[in-house]
């Protein structure tokens, strides 16, 4: 499961599903916690174009799509883009809004899937959703039970995948170098009740994408989840990483040049 690769015929969908409830705008590291976002995605679409690069033009090998939610969901990409488009087009930015309705932003991602599950060809890598929130949801209804019926869509790859950034300063993390921190495990106590829960939403680390971010000077150890601490820029910026590594499972430049 998790092997196949993205290339311009076997595209890799990833969605960002982004909290921009108001508390986004409390400061981190010199910044506001959404600019430290912002700035990461705009170094994820990079190394995207980065990977896409074939004889000096940008390959499709990805496809992005960014969901922001507060009291209401924003398609900020309006729909599902080829990382050619997007890099083109740009990163809009974000502003820090409301409350916090996780299960409406779900519930639009879900719709989003449904929609594309069934143009997913059978050598494209499973569809890959980075969430990103700094609180505990406002939601009155739960989401859970959404986020359960995603996990269990799947394609030809295996299951979709769901990673969590949990932006707070309340997380149990004896380690401040993203690249030696080892990755959480099912049951962990990471020293916050919403954290906590966030972590038993998260996806395995398959190994092909823990051997990528490896590669990448990470430290992830086997047997972890899909849940990333955002205690700090540089730890925002590794749960991006998994966006990249989505279907990226050649080894180095080389390999993404010569597809």
């Amino acid at each position: 499961m998790y092997q196949n690769e993205a290339t311009a015929n076997s595209q890799a969908l990833i969605i960002f599903l982004l909290d921009v409830s108001g508390t986004m705008g409390k400061p981190m590291g010199g910044q506001t916690r959404i600019k430290v976002v912002q700035n990461a995605l705009k170094m994820t679409i990079t190394e995207m174009v980065q990977r896409s690069l074939k004889n000096q033009k940008i390959s499709p090998r990805y496809r992005v799509a960014m969901i922001a939610y507060s009291d209401d969901v924003y398609n900020i990409l309006d729909g599902i883009q080829p990382i050619d488009v997007i890099a083109k087009k740009g990163i809009p930015k974000l502003e820090p809004l409301n409350r916090t309705d996780f299960t409406k932003g779900l519930k639009y991602t879900k719709k989003m899937l449904e929609q594309e599950i069934g143009n997913i060809s059978k050598d494209c890598p499973a569809p890959l959703i980075i969430h990103m929130t700094d609180g505990e949801f406002s939601s009155k209804e739960d989401p859970e039970p959404i986020l359960k019926e995603i996990k269990k869509m799947r394609v030809d790859d295996g299951n979709i995948l769901i990673a969590n950034l949990f932006v707070s300063d309340e997380l149990k993390v004896s380690i401040d170098d993203a690249t030696t921190w080892p990755g959480y495990k099912t049951g962990d106590d990471i020293g916050n009740p919403y954290g906590n829960r966030l972590l038993s939403f998260s996806s395995e680390l398959p190994e092909t994408y823990r051997d990528v971010m490896h590669d990448m000077g990470y430290s992830i150890q086997s047997g972890t989840v899909m849940m990333y601490p955002g205690i700090k820029p540089e730890f925002v910026q590794m749960a991006f990483v998994m966006s990249t590594v989505s279907g990226g499972f050649g080894s180095g430049d080389k390999k993404w040049e010569d597809d």
